[in-house]
């Protein structure tokens, strides 16, 4: 029942708090797939990968930043660092140690390694090495 077009007014409050429902609705929905497409799209930013199975032909220690260690051929390179000739193990790394024993004792047994990279590091060269997450000594 309208009186003294109450009823337009009533039709225009309905309208703008469906507006507002809706605008809120739709904001949710775009801050949900901003939320997720920001993750889907790091996990592409960081292409770990596997360094493939090599002989280890050479271990340095570099001042106090990192280890390098080579191998007789390039490592495969799954984050397109700069330079897959070296692959680093920083010092800042919790298992350095670890890392830098087992490193070690596959280049003095003669045994082949395969790395895990996360990620790429610079070093003092100018160009970025791949970063080992893991290793593992085999054959």
């Amino acid at each position: 029942m309208c009186i003294r077009n109450n009823c337009v007014l009533t039709s225009f409050r309905f309208w703008v708090a469906t507006y507002k429902k809706w605008i809120n609705f739709m904001r949710k929905c775009f801050n949900n797939i901003v939320f997720m497409f920001l993750t889907i799209y790091s996990c592409f930013l960081s292409a770990a990968g596997s360094s493939g199975l090599r002989n280890i032909t050479n271990v340095a220690i570099e001042g106090s930043s990192f280890i390098h260690i080579r191998a007789a051929t390039a490592w495969d390179n799954p984050d397109t660092c700069g330079n897959s000739d070296i692959a680093i193990i920083p010092a800042s790394d919790l298992t350095y140690q670890a890392k830098l024993s087992m490193a070690l004792s596959a280049y003095m047994g003669g045994k082949k390694v395969i790395f895990w990279f996360v990620n790429c590091q610079q070093t003092p060269w100018g160009y970025t090495a791949p970063v080992v997450y893991s290793m593992n000594v085999g054959d």
